[in-house]
């Protein structure tokens, strides 16, 4: 599993999803990847409403200013983000949009159906 989300971690404009029941080992995945990129300040708990309220501005720049310029960005339980999604997809246009690296992120959380209905 973690060689192949390394495989496409990179890919232009692209969010891995990592979803399934609890105690599987998502987070320690995703923690794990951070590690291998030097980049462990860029993990994320959406529980936390610092993080839930910058996600939820549906702001570019707030969320640019509040993730920083990791490479590599962990979002934790993102199921706890009403439109998540949407959240996401303002973030990464406009990382495009301002010839930035685009910040490739996971998404873990044990209620992927909200996630994947997460939708703009």
């Amino acid at each position: 599993m973690e060689k192949s989300v390394k495989n496409r971690l990179f890919e232009h404009g692209k969010i891995i999803v990592l979803y399934g029941p609890r105690q599987v080992g998502k987070t320690t995945l995703a923690k794990k990847i951070l590690c291998d990129y030097g980049s462990e300040e860029g993990f994320f708990n959406c529980e936390d409403i610092s993080v839930r309220d910058a996600l939820s501005s549906h702001s570019a720049a707030r969320m640019r200013s509040f993730f920083g310029g990791h490479e590599v960005i962990v979002l934790d339980e993102a199921q706890a983000v009403q439109n998540v999604g949407r959240a996401l997809k303002i973030f990464i246009d406009a990382s495009s949009k301002l010839d930035e690296p685009v910040a490739m992120m996971f998404i873990s959380g044990h209620a992927s159906i909200k996630i994947l209905r997460a939708r703009p």
